[in-house]
Protein backbone atom coordinates (compact mmCIF):
# COMPACT_ATOMS: atom_id res chain seq x y z
CA UNK A 1 0.00 0.00 0.00
CA UNK A 2 1.45 3.56 -0.96
CA UNK A 3 2.60 5.42 2.00
CA UNK A 4 0.24 8.16 3.18
CA UNK A 5 0.61 12.02 3.58
CA UNK A 6 2.12 11.62 7.05
CA UNK A 7 5.17 9.41 5.87
CA UNK A 8 5.10 11.26 2.31
CA UNK A 9 5.39 14.63 3.51
CA UNK A 10 8.46 14.16 5.06
CA UNK A 11 11.85 16.08 3.93
CA UNK A 12 13.53 12.91 3.22
CA UNK A 13 10.83 11.93 1.13
CA UNK A 14 8.26 14.30 -1.35
CA UNK A 15 8.50 16.96 0.85
CA UNK A 16 5.95 19.42 -0.43
CA UNK A 17 5.33 17.46 -3.54
CA UNK A 18 3.24 15.07 -0.95
CA UNK A 19 0.65 17.12 -2.08
CA UNK A 20 -1.98 16.77 -3.54
CA UNK A 21 -3.63 14.05 -1.94
CA UNK A 22 -3.90 10.58 -2.73
CA UNK A 23 -6.60 8.16 -2.89
CA UNK A 24 -4.73 6.16 0.12
CA UNK A 25 -5.19 9.22 2.28
CA UNK A 26 -8.65 9.19 2.36
CA UNK A 27 -8.47 6.35 4.62
CA UNK A 28 -6.97 8.49 7.38
CA UNK A 29 -9.48 9.37 10.06
CA UNK A 30 -8.79 12.96 9.89
CA UNK A 31 -8.78 13.20 6.08
CA UNK A 32 -10.82 15.95 5.99
CA UNK A 33 -8.51 18.31 8.11
CA UNK A 34 -5.67 17.05 5.74
CA UNK A 35 -7.80 17.71 2.73
CA UNK A 36 -7.81 21.64 3.92
CA UNK A 37 -4.08 21.90 4.35
CA UNK A 38 -4.15 20.58 0.70
CA UNK A 39 -5.64 22.96 -0.66
CA UNK A 40 -4.15 26.09 1.07
CA UNK A 41 -0.48 24.00 0.13
CA UNK A 42 -2.40 24.13 -3.68
CA UNK A 43 -3.32 28.05 -3.69
CA UNK A 44 -0.07 28.75 -2.90
CA UNK A 45 1.87 26.76 -5.16
CA UNK A 46 0.64 28.65 -7.81
CA UNK A 47 1.12 31.79 -6.57
CA UNK A 48 -2.04 32.31 -4.82
CA UNK A 49 -1.19 33.92 -1.08
CA UNK A 50 -4.79 35.58 -0.27
CA UNK A 51 -5.32 32.74 2.71
CA UNK A 52 -2.31 32.71 4.38
CA UNK A 53 -2.95 35.49 6.53
CA UNK A 54 -5.08 32.72 8.06
CA UNK A 55 -1.83 30.32 9.19
CA UNK A 56 -1.07 31.57 12.54
CA UNK A 57 -4.32 30.46 13.72
CA UNK A 58 -4.24 27.40 12.12
CA UNK A 59 -0.99 26.41 13.76
CA UNK A 60 -2.52 27.37 17.30
CA UNK A 61 -5.50 25.49 16.17
CA UNK A 62 -4.09 22.78 14.51
CA UNK A 63 -4.95 19.01 16.79
CA UNK A 64 -1.88 16.84 15.47
CA UNK A 65 1.64 17.71 15.85
CA UNK A 66 2.24 16.55 12.23
CA UNK A 67 0.03 18.53 10.48
CA UNK A 68 0.67 21.57 12.97
CA UNK A 69 4.34 21.04 11.31
CA UNK A 70 3.34 21.38 7.75
CA UNK A 71 1.24 24.85 8.47
CA UNK A 72 4.36 26.27 10.60
CA UNK A 73 6.56 25.06 6.96
CA UNK A 74 3.76 26.90 4.96
CA UNK A 75 3.81 29.49 6.98
CA UNK A 76 7.44 30.73 7.69
CA UNK A 77 7.95 29.60 3.84
CA UNK A 78 4.58 31.39 2.18
CA UNK A 79 3.81 33.86 4.40
CA UNK A 80 3.54 37.29 3.56
CA UNK A 81 5.88 39.58 5.69
CA UNK A 82 3.40 41.76 7.24
CA UNK A 83 2.12 38.42 8.54
CA UNK A 84 5.57 36.88 9.56
CA UNK A 85 6.04 40.30 11.41
CA UNK A 86 3.39 39.93 13.40
CA UNK A 87 4.18 36.30 14.76
CA UNK A 88 7.40 38.30 15.30
CA UNK A 89 6.03 41.14 17.46
CA UNK A 90 2.61 39.90 18.96
CA UNK A 91 1.98 36.32 18.93
CA UNK A 92 5.31 34.97 19.99
CA UNK A 93 6.27 37.31 22.70
CA UNK A 94 2.31 37.17 23.99
CA UNK A 95 2.31 33.49 24.33
CA UNK A 96 3.02 31.68 27.28
CA UNK A 97 2.75 27.97 26.48
CA UNK A 98 6.04 27.05 26.02
CA UNK A 99 5.25 24.50 23.58
CA UNK A 100 3.85 26.83 21.04
CA UNK A 101 6.66 29.13 21.34
CA UNK A 102 9.03 26.87 19.90
CA UNK A 103 6.17 26.11 16.97
CA UNK A 104 6.00 29.75 16.20
CA UNK A 105 9.74 30.18 16.58
CA UNK A 106 10.29 27.54 14.14
CA UNK A 107 8.46 29.73 11.57
CA UNK A 108 10.70 32.65 12.09
CA UNK A 109 13.49 30.00 11.50
CA UNK A 110 12.02 29.42 7.55
CA UNK A 111 11.36 32.82 7.40
CA UNK A 112 14.71 33.80 8.15
CA UNK A 113 14.53 37.71 8.21
CA UNK A 114 17.60 38.71 10.58
CA UNK A 115 14.56 40.97 12.37
CA UNK A 116 13.54 38.09 14.05
CA UNK A 117 17.18 36.64 15.38
CA UNK A 118 17.09 39.05 19.03
CA UNK A 119 13.45 37.01 19.33
CA UNK A 120 15.16 33.47 18.50
CA UNK A 121 17.98 34.33 21.00
CA UNK A 122 15.57 35.30 23.61
CA UNK A 123 13.41 31.96 23.49
CA UNK A 124 16.97 29.87 23.15
CA UNK A 125 17.88 31.72 26.48
CA UNK A 126 14.63 31.08 28.42
CA UNK A 127 14.21 27.30 27.55
CA UNK A 128 17.72 26.59 26.73
CA UNK A 129 17.11 23.16 28.78
CA UNK A 130 15.05 21.96 26.47
CA UNK A 131 16.13 19.34 23.55
CA UNK A 132 13.62 21.89 20.92
CA UNK A 133 16.26 24.78 21.97
CA UNK A 134 19.10 22.90 20.15
CA UNK A 135 17.41 23.60 16.95
CA UNK A 136 16.81 27.04 17.36
CA UNK A 137 20.36 27.09 17.71
CA UNK A 138 21.46 25.29 14.59
CA UNK A 139 18.68 27.38 12.75
CA UNK A 140 20.53 30.54 13.86
CA UNK A 141 23.60 28.92 12.88
CA UNK A 142 21.90 28.10 9.36
CA UNK A 143 20.87 31.68 9.15
CA UNK A 144 23.84 33.48 9.98
CA UNK A 145 27.24 30.81 9.52
CA UNK A 146 28.49 29.99 6.18
CA UNK A 147 29.55 26.80 7.68
CA UNK A 148 28.14 25.54 11.00
CA UNK A 149 30.75 27.48 13.27
CA UNK A 150 30.66 28.68 16.91
CA UNK A 151 26.75 29.28 16.64
CA UNK A 152 26.30 25.40 16.26
CA UNK A 153 28.68 24.62 19.21
CA UNK A 154 25.76 25.12 21.80
CA UNK A 155 25.70 23.73 25.03
CA UNK A 156 23.54 20.27 25.41
CA UNK A 157 22.73 20.04 28.92
CA UNK A 158 21.04 22.20 31.29
CA UNK A 159 23.93 24.88 31.84
CA UNK A 160 22.73 28.03 32.26
CA UNK A 161 26.40 29.71 32.34
CA UNK A 162 27.01 27.74 28.88
CA UNK A 163 23.86 28.93 27.91
CA UNK A 164 24.20 32.76 28.58
CA UNK A 165 27.76 32.60 26.89
CA UNK A 166 26.28 31.20 23.84
CA UNK A 167 23.70 34.00 23.60
CA UNK A 168 26.38 36.67 23.98
CA UNK A 169 28.09 35.01 20.98
CA UNK A 170 24.95 34.96 18.99
CA UNK A 171 23.82 38.38 19.70
CA UNK A 172 27.48 39.28 18.58
CA UNK A 173 27.24 37.89 15.22
CA UNK A 174 23.70 39.34 14.78
CA UNK A 175 25.11 42.55 15.32
CA UNK A 176 27.91 41.72 13.11
CA UNK A 177 25.78 40.79 10.15
CA UNK A 178 23.01 43.60 11.06
CA UNK A 179 26.33 46.14 10.81
CA UNK A 180 27.70 44.40 7.37
CA UNK A 181 24.24 44.50 5.83
CA UNK A 182 23.06 48.01 7.23
CA UNK A 183 19.81 46.60 8.71
CA UNK A 184 18.32 43.65 10.27
CA UNK A 185 15.23 44.04 7.64
CA UNK A 186 16.63 41.77 5.33
CA UNK A 187 16.13 38.07 4.26
CA UNK A 188 19.18 35.80 5.80
CA UNK A 189 20.78 33.04 4.90
CA UNK A 190 24.31 30.91 5.63
CA UNK A 191 25.29 33.84 6.61
CA UNK A 192 24.43 36.12 4.16
CA UNK A 193 21.58 38.23 1.52
CA UNK A 194 19.49 35.11 0.48
CA UNK A 195 19.96 34.28 -3.02
CA UNK A 196 19.02 31.06 -5.00
CA UNK A 197 22.36 30.89 -6.04
CA UNK A 198 23.54 31.22 -2.33
CA UNK A 199 21.22 28.55 -1.41
CA UNK A 200 22.38 25.66 -4.28
CA UNK A 201 26.20 26.93 -3.87
CA UNK A 202 25.39 25.92 -0.54
CA UNK A 203 24.23 22.32 -0.87
CA UNK A 204 26.83 21.55 -3.03
CA UNK A 205 29.40 22.54 -0.91
CA UNK A 206 27.61 20.43 1.55
CA UNK A 207 27.28 17.57 -0.23
CA UNK A 208 30.87 17.68 -1.17
CA UNK A 209 31.73 17.94 2.62
CA UNK A 210 29.07 15.09 3.88
CA UNK A 211 27.37 17.73 5.84
CA UNK A 212 24.00 18.05 4.29
CA UNK A 213 20.98 18.69 6.55
CA UNK A 214 17.59 17.85 5.25
CA UNK A 215 16.52 21.91 5.39
CA UNK A 216 18.52 22.50 2.91
CA UNK A 217 16.44 20.64 0.35
CA UNK A 218 13.34 22.40 2.16
CA UNK A 219 15.09 25.62 1.70
CA UNK A 220 15.54 24.65 -2.24
CA UNK A 221 12.11 23.47 -2.79
CA UNK A 222 10.25 26.03 -1.20
CA UNK A 223 12.13 28.54 -3.52
CA UNK A 224 11.99 27.01 -6.67
CA UNK A 225 8.76 24.21 -6.45
CA UNK A 226 11.84 21.91 -7.93
CA UNK A 227 11.05 18.44 -7.24
CA UNK A 228 13.56 17.39 -4.90
CA UNK A 229 12.04 13.66 -4.50
CA UNK A 230 15.44 12.18 -5.59
CA UNK A 231 17.55 13.63 -3.18
CA UNK A 232 16.48 10.87 -1.27
CA UNK A 233 15.70 6.59 -1.71
CA UNK A 234 14.21 5.06 0.77
CA UNK A 235 14.99 8.15 3.27
CA UNK A 236 18.55 8.12 2.47
CA UNK A 237 20.80 10.89 1.12
CA UNK A 238 21.79 10.11 -2.82
CA UNK A 239 24.71 12.64 -3.19
CA UNK A 240 25.15 12.13 -7.01
CA UNK A 241 21.40 12.51 -7.73
CA UNK A 242 20.81 15.82 -5.43
CA UNK A 243 23.81 17.12 -7.04
CA UNK A 244 22.47 16.65 -10.67
CA UNK A 245 19.18 18.20 -9.38
CA UNK A 246 20.90 21.10 -8.28
CA UNK A 247 23.13 21.53 -10.92
CA UNK A 248 20.00 20.77 -13.66
CA UNK A 249 18.42 24.31 -11.85
CA UNK A 250 21.88 26.13 -12.54
CA UNK A 251 22.15 25.36 -15.83
CA UNK A 252 18.30 26.14 -16.90
CA UNK A 253 16.85 29.59 -17.44
CA UNK A 254 14.68 29.47 -14.60
CA UNK A 255 17.79 30.42 -12.41
CA UNK A 256 17.27 34.31 -13.95
CA UNK A 257 13.91 35.10 -12.50
CA UNK A 258 15.17 35.28 -9.48
CA UNK A 259 16.85 38.06 -7.35
CA UNK A 260 19.03 38.61 -4.03
CA UNK A 261 17.00 39.45 -1.02
CA UNK A 262 13.86 38.74 -2.52
CA UNK A 263 11.36 35.96 -1.12
CA UNK A 264 10.04 32.97 -3.39
CA UNK A 265 7.53 29.92 -2.85
CA UNK A 266 7.10 28.38 -5.89
CA UNK A 267 9.15 30.67 -8.12
CA UNK A 268 6.26 33.11 -7.28
CA UNK A 269 7.69 36.09 -5.44
CA UNK A 270 6.61 36.64 -1.95
CA UNK A 271 5.43 40.00 -0.90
Amino acid sequence: MPDTIIKRRRWTNKGYHAYPLMEVDRTLPDHQKWLDLDMLVAAAKKGDFRRVTELPTRVAAADDWVRRGDYVALLGDAGDSKTLARVRDEILPACSDSVMRFVYAEALCYWGSLSAVPGLIEQYRKYHFSEDAWSIAEWMSRLMEEKPGVLNDFPTEDDEEGAETYCRVARSRYEELKGLLGTDDVVVFRGNVVGVDNICQRMLDDLRDKQFHEEMRHKFEAWTGVDCSGFYQHEVLQPLSAAAIIEDFLDSPERARYRDGERYFFGHRLA
